[in-house]
């Protein structure tokens, strides 16, 4: 792809684009174009998305999170691990709780549905440009509660996902500072940051729109989301 084939505004972004289904894909690409981001490079495979990637440099990267061979997981997961530090937008066909999860813990600074508009997903693309793979909030409780909802899901970090859990169960901070090993007031932190990133008022509304988000564990508090249990993205 030439990048001057498109007039591009001063702030232009450029993107690469990765998709298996070629009709979406070409849709996503005319669309952005229209709005003035600068696509730089498509491809159709995850191997593909590693080199495009890698090459070009983009300021955001949007992949499908299902590909043959390697999906947008997979291709998260070896950026986090190797570079470039580029903010990945996974695009999923529809909100599987599990596997978008799996695709931010893995290190996506962001995952939309690909039924979303087109305005929704240029908000995330361009809020996780020059994010990398730093926590964004990408949604307020208004977005993830709107119907349909899911379409922006944020992302947290394990500890957060680990300590929301617990306190969907009722445990007191002390009890969890003292199961955990951790000091009392870092458990209030942590459950502060989550309640941020969720745009809630108070811990017990940021439990509810992570569990209506899909993003909670279901209460299976010995899986990865323990602390210290998943390796976190370098920042």
């Amino acid at each position: 792809m030439n990048p001057s084939a498109t007039p591009a505004r001063h702030d232009s972004l450029r993107l690469v684009v990765v998709d298996d289904h070629p009709l979406y894909r070409r849709a996503m690409v005319r669309e952005l174009r229209h709005a003035g981001e600068t696509v730089v490079a498509e491809g159709d495979d995850g191997l593909a998305a590693l080199r495009l990637i890698r090459h070009h440099q983009p300021d955001v990267a949007l992949l499908d999170i299902r590909m043959p061979g390697m999906g947008g997981i997979g291709v998260a997961a070896e950026l986090a691990q190797d570079g470039p530090d580029v903010p990945i937008v996974l695009l999923a066909a529809y909100n599987d709780g599990p596997l978008v999860r799996g695709g931010l813990r893995a290190g996506a600074a962001a995952c939309v549905t690909q039924d979303a508009d087109r305005a929704v997903l240029l908000r995330a693309v361009r809020a996780c440009a020059g994010t990398a793979h730093a926590p964004r909030v990408l949604a307020g409780r208004h977005d993830l509660l709107s119907t349909p909802p899911h379409t922006w899901i944020p992302r947290l970090t394990a500890k957060e996902y680990r300590l929301l859990a617990m306190a969907e169960l009722q445990i007191e901070p002390a009890a969890t500072a003292r199961d955990l090993g951790l000091e009392e007031g870092i458990v209030h932190r942590i459950l502060d940051s989550a309640r941020s990133k969720l745009g809630a008022g108070a811990v017990s509304e940021a439990i509810a729109v992570a569990r209506h988000a899909g993003i909670l564990p279901d209460h299976q508090l010995e899986t990865p989301c323990a602390v210290g249990g998943a390796r976190e993205p370098s920042r």
